[in-house]
């Protein structure tokens, strides 16, 4: 899973003050009998190093009479029970329940053991919620009189090709073979922006589909493990979007079928089936979820075999003590329309131990019946809607049962708006059994898309492309049944916390106290990360929606300079030079290397060990390559991509991606002909998305020694950009001033394009001599007074220590005239902004 602000303010503080055993840099240990050490690392628990089995969220670390516990933070305790080694983060058997250690209560430290424990930062206001047993959105107000989980499908993360669920294309890999076509579910995932934009309009539920063959590829060889990639992203989405106050509803989106075999007559895809949903379920418990067992069955050769399969998944969810709701979808698309016929003869044999049961019906209003035609059809009138839906409506309100209509979606052509608003007004009139809706569809992926039909109006996302979002046609309609911006996530519940085992949740509202969809300069900068960055406008923003300005400086770290480097004196001190960047409110490192230099023995190691340092510290890092000043890029493919890849791939095995941005090519000169510039440029953009996964802000040098304001260029590669990602670019331009350049960059281009300033100094880098400190004064006063309000992202002072006229310490410690300067000029006046 990805590194959390909560678990890197965690980190910081165990290392600056550990009460409990022993402290590494990144985690919380202790020792066994044997010398064994166990180690917290990002909520994991790893040994002498190595993950050790797969375990999640876990807040606490015991050795108590000859047994290592741990505890998550769901407050459940497990003991390593020696049924396999380190080393496999996939094997769930490696653990075992258990009552908490004797003397160990929640807060409190075992007697005569040694602990761990990592501290929860208190939030500003914390409520426990006790109106309904199911915590989330479910049995609150949300603000505006109604009781609903009102929200949308994110749609992206199931599809197997260029529209979703296409598992019948799907061929099974070879036993731990990455999972064909996954990488487009991956890319689609939804985002922190997303999240924060439909939590600010009121809607408190996301519908999260994901495709089975992606998440647990390998079932059909008897091979139950998750594959690990995709499963962080799913997690981390639903960590994003409980941060922003929004419940989740995860959707197994396959339609009763895994490699498009029918399940209902297959009793070992059913005990897959059934796994699948038990490994998910004991992770998920204690997070603000509920679970959707299956997208649509239809077709099924054995409708009674299919309640079996159901009745399997829901023991196996309620085995793991999961008290969360369990949602399950009607017989034949799960047609509200044809329920009585298709539906009731069948499910009234479905059990449930924990009872709370949801029935989810999804109904199209168009002559199609599936949302494809740009039609009012079927739903030509607010009577006729009614008629569609009161089928699965009667039924609820026969057996006593809660439903949830979880797709739909009425045109939006002027004939239709009526039909629309008044489906929304039959719904709450039905409140005391349907417990919500959530529209078909948004997501990065969706709107638009040409391959799928271009089907704009089924698209709830906005235009994040202007500032403040541009509203959907649908949304403009459907606000009027939604509260004020931010009510949602205030009043509704969404839970950050964990059920108990009455099954009341302990929740901590979030966005009602720092969202916004609409970033501003005023919303504030923290000197430690937030998140996963990404684009909104020309601005940067944090998986919770505020505009995020960098603070920031470069790093020589890992570059030979004159046959010696300075890294070598760096080192030992890497922890307290870190403590006093923070101190001045540096919140991101431009992490300079050259391949010649990280390439060798073992400066690579280093390199890497330093990014996880940052990040553990909550500090966003960009590496760079800097073999490429003043030179074309060329050879990149054999020189660049292979440490690209081995930082990409660092940073997701140790989950610390969301505070990593890449910055592929220092100060390239390809000023005569920019196309040179845009195709390599080009290439590495397509490497960092397609083939490694990287879902982040890529930065990049404009070409003359990052001095071009060629707008045609940057308009070329954000098209680019967002050809690769469904539709949104998350790229940054970089510009490098320097007192002896002859160009002066517009600062008003940021109202039209993501600009940062990647190096700034107060003479030529390189140079002792010739310092004019007025001239980066000056600068600074342009960029605080003009640039960031337009929208500029801040900047990356050059630099730390190194061997020029630029470093602000000379003994990396300690702030020079230089180094004060730029506290009173630009880190201190950008704070606030």
């Amino acid at each position: 899973m990805k590194l959390n602000l909560l678990t890197c303010l965690s980190i910081v503080a165990l290392l600056s003050s550990s009460v409990y055993g022993l402290t590494t840099a990144g985690g919380s240990s202790v020792t066994d009998s044997t010398g064994n050490v166990w180690t917290v690392v990002h909520g994991k628990v790893e040994e002498n190093g190595q993950l050790a089995g797969y375990t999640a969220n876990v807040v606490a670390l015991v050795y108590s009479n000859g047994q290592v516990y741990q505890k998550n933070s769901a407050g459940n305790w497990r003991y390593w029970n020696g049924k396999c080694t380190a080393g496999d983060p996939h094997n769930f058997t490696c653990w075992t329940r258990a009552a908490a250690p004797a003397g160990a209560t929640a807060g409190s430290s075992p007697t005569s053991t040694t602990t761990t424990t990592t501290p929860t930062p208190t939030a500003s206001s914390t409520t426990t919620t006790s109106g309904s047993s199911d915590g989330g959105c479910m049995g609150s107000n949300n603000g505006n009189g109604h009781n609903l989980c009102e929200g949308v499908n994110l749609s992206g993360m199931e599809w197997g090709g260029n529209q979703p669920g296409q598992s019948s294309t799907l061929a099974v890999p070879a036993s731990n073979a990455t999972p064909q076509s996954a990488t487009i579910g991956l890319q689609y995932a939804p985002t922190a922006q997303e999240d924060s934009y439909y939590a600010g309009k009121g809607m408190n539920i996301i519908r999260l589909p994901f495709l089975w063959e992606y998440l647990q590829p390998w079932g059909t060889s008897n091979n139950m493990s998750f594959y690990k990639p995709y499963y962080d992203a799913q997690i981390s989405a639903i960590q994003k979007a409980n941060a922003a106050g929004l419940t989740v509803l995860i959707d197994c989106h396959n339609f009763g079928r895994y490699y498009n075999q029918d399940i209902s007559n297959n009793p070992t895809l059913q005990a897959v089936f059934a796994n699948l949903w038990q490994q998910i379920a004991a992770d998920t418990k204690g997070m603000n979820v509920y679970y959707d067992l299956m997208n649509e069955p239809h077709d099924l050769a054995d409708n009674n075999g299919w309640v079996t399969a159901l009745n399997g998944a829901i023991t196996a969810i309620r085995g793991t003590g999961a008290t969360n709701p369990i949602f399950v979808e009607g017989l034949e698309y799960a047609s509200a329309g044809a329920w009585q016929s298709n539906t009731a003869p069948y499910y009234s044999a479905i059990k449930d131990s924990g009872n709370n049961l949801v029935f989810e019906a999804h109904q199209y209003f168009d002559s199609a019946y599936s949302g494809d035609a740009n039609d009012c059809g079927n739903g030509s009138s607010a009577a006729n809607i009614q008629n569609a839906i009161q089928p699965w409506i009667s039924w609820l309100q026969q057996k006593k049962a809660r439903g949830f209509l979880g797709e739909f979606n009425v045109s939006t052509t002027s004939q239709c708006q009526a039909s629309f608003t008044g489906l929304l007004s039959y719904l709450q009139q039905n409140s005391s059994v349907v417990i919500g809706w959530s529209w078909w569809a948004g997501g990065v992926g969706w709107g638009g898309n040409t391959s799928y039909g271009g089907k704009d109006w089924l698209d709830l996302d906005p235009n994040f492309n202007t500032n403040p979002p541009t509203d959907s046609l649908p949304m403009q309609l459907m606000s009027t049944f939604l509260p004020a911006s931010g009510a949602a996530a205030s009043t509704s519940g969404a839970a950050t916390g964990t059920a108990t085992s009455s099954g009341t949740a302990s929740v901590t509202p979030t966005v009602s106290s720092g969202v916004t969809t609409t970033p501003t300069v005023s919303s504030g900068v923290t000197t430690t990360g937030t998140g996963l960055l990404s684009i909104s406008g020309t601005s940067l923003v944090t998986s919770g929606g505020s505009r995020f300005i960098i603070k920031g400086a470069n790093l020589e770290y890992f570059r030979d300079q004159g046959g010696s480097s300075i890294s070598t004196a760096e080192v030992p001190i890497a922890s307290q030079m870190i403590a006093k960047m923070k101190s001045i409110g540096i919140n991101a490192v431009r992490l300079d290397y050259t391949p010649a230099f990280v390439d060798q023995g073992t400066h690579m190691t280093n390199y890497l060990a330093m990014m996880k340092l940052l990040a553990s510290n909550g500090m966003y890092v960009m590496p760079c390559d800097h073999s490429y000043t003043g030179k074309p890029i060329a050879n990149y493919t054999s020189t660049s991509f292979p440490d690209f890849k081995k930082i990409i791939d660092y940073a997701t095995q140790e989950g610390i991606t969301d505070y990593l941005m890449m910055n592929p090519y220092n100060e390239p000169y390809n000023n005569d002909d920019e196309q040179d510039w845009i195709t390599a440029n080009k290439a590495t953009l397509q490497y960092f998305r397609d083939t490694l996964g990287f879902k982040g802000v890529v930065v990049l040098d404009t070409a003359g020694y990052a001095t071009s304001d060629n707008t045609s260029t940057f308009q070329t590669m954000m098209s680019y950009d967002a050809s690769l990602r469904g539709g949104k670019s998350d790229i940054v331009f970089s510009n490098h001033w320097y007192p002896n350049y002859t160009y002066q960059p517009t600062l008003t281009l940021a109202k039209q394009y993501p600009l940062v300033i990647g190096e700034i100094g107060q003479t030529l880098t390189g140079s002792t001599s010739g310092a004019n400190p007025a001239f980066v004064t000056q600068v600074f006063q342009g960029l605080i007074s003009t640039g960031i309000p337009n929208g500029h992202n801040g900047a990356f002072p050059w630099i730390w220590w190194w061997t020029d006229g630029n470093q602000m310490t000379d003994d990396g410690l300690t702030l020079n005239t230089y180094g004060q300067l730029l506290v009173t000029d630009f880190y201190s006046k950008a704070s606030g902004r």
